[in-house]
């Protein structure tokens, strides 16, 4: 099989294109014979690794949809979705040089990478694989995050959410990476929520006997976020939940007011911590 692979020659800007046709001609169906579509598959593969050593990402991701398509063929769901991943990687990596380079673009190739992204979730779900089609999710979440997209990156985290079981920790983190989106959103009452419904989470969790390292630095973690994200709202005394007022007064110096230690949201706003 390798040797067949290695018949293709090796790929630069101007003769991708005939590479590329060079092995789907080989996917044709001809008279009595059988279009070979598993050496047509490594064939596509081994085009794609020279493509990404020469960093045409963009064209080593049309060759991993290709394998995908290949494997698809072959009836192996898992091989399908691991090549659309890896084209799905590699045009977030031609958008990514783009971005480097200052090229002008309209995003087709992040675009392209959430859409082949989607193609391999809904291929795990197919094959009753939440986890993994939680982690992908979890994957482009981060990506759209990078890229400055974080609406979109919050609708990811949350399918990534849906998807996990509930109750563990891979849940709160990608919960508290919701949260971090709406910090940055400046959606200071939704991440109030999430940090809310993490809290719960983790004391029901201890509750039911989940002593973990990292339930204890997470619950440590949420009720600081809680406090914070309360003192920026400065939510007047009669309008604040009696969980969060406990919650502050554990927090607060003795004998000093509560207004001292407020977070800067402007120049003309007190200060945390300072008098």
């Amino acid at each position: 099989m390798e040797e067949t692979a290695s018949k293709v020659p090796l790929a630069s800007g101007e003769d991708f294109l005939n590479s590329y046709q060079t092995i789907a001609s080989k996917l044709k169906r001809k008279f009595l014979r059988k279009p070979n579509v598993s050496d047509a598959e490594e064939e596509f593969n081994s085009l794609a690794r020279q493509l990404e050593q020469q960093e045409q990402h963009s064209h080593a991701a049309v060759c991993h949809l290709a394998a995908a398509r290949c494997e698809g063929t072959l009836g192996n769901p898992f091989g399908e979705a691991e090549s659309l991943i890896k084209g799905a990687r590699a045009f977030l990596a031609a958008e990514q040089e783009n971005r480097k380079l200052s090229l002008p673009a309209q995003e087709e190739h992040l675009m392209a990478a959430m859409s082949v992204f989607n193609h391999a979730i809904k291929v795990y779900l197919e094959q009753k694989q939440k986890l993994l089609a939680s982690r992908f999710c979890l994957e482009l979440a981060n990506a759209l995050k990078e890229f400055g997209k974080l609406r979109e990156a919050l609708a990811y985290y949350q399918k990534s959410i849906e998807m996990e079981d509930n109750q563990t920790l891979g849940q709160l983190n990608s919960q508290e990476l919701v949260a971090s989106c709406f910090i940055e959103m400046c959606d200071y009452h939704a991440a109030l929520s999430t940090f809310d419904g993490m809290r719960g989470t983790l004391d029901v969790m201890k509750e039911n006997g989940v002593h973990e390292a990292p339930i204890s630095g997470l619950l440590r973690k949420c009720e600081v976020m809680q406090v914070l994200l309360l003192l920026l709202l400065q939510i007047p005394p009669a309008q604040m939940k009696k969980e969060y007022s406990l919650l502050l007064s554990k927090y607060t110096f003795e004998d000093e007011p509560l207004g001292e230690h407020m977070i800067p949201v402007n120049d003309s706003e007190s200060w945390v911590g300072q008098k």
